[in-house]
């Protein structure tokens, strides 16, 4: 694999998406829903994905950093 092609680079170096690409699908799922004419339900099982989604960022982005310091304690010693 190429340096800079797996997954875990790309991330670190495109921000992973961050809370704020969750927030933006959030908020156009809900504008979708609203459109469509959905009903309650349907809306707030659109709300729950959008959470679970900002949810699943926050934790890949600890992930992120995490192994971005793990990285850096590796390259002092080496």
């Amino acid at each position: 694999m190429e340096t800079g092609s797996d997954p875990i680079t790309m991330l670190l170096t495109t921000g992973g998406g961050g809370i704020g690409g969750g927030a933006l699908t959030a908020y156009v799922l809900t504008r979708l829903a609203g459109k469509n004419g959905s009903n309650d339900s349907s809306n707030n099982d659109l709300k729950l994905v959008a959470d679970k989604l900002d949810h699943t960022n926050e934790l890949l982005n600890e992930l992120l950093r995490s192994h971005a310091r793990l990285e850096g304690l590796l390259q002092q010693r080496g």
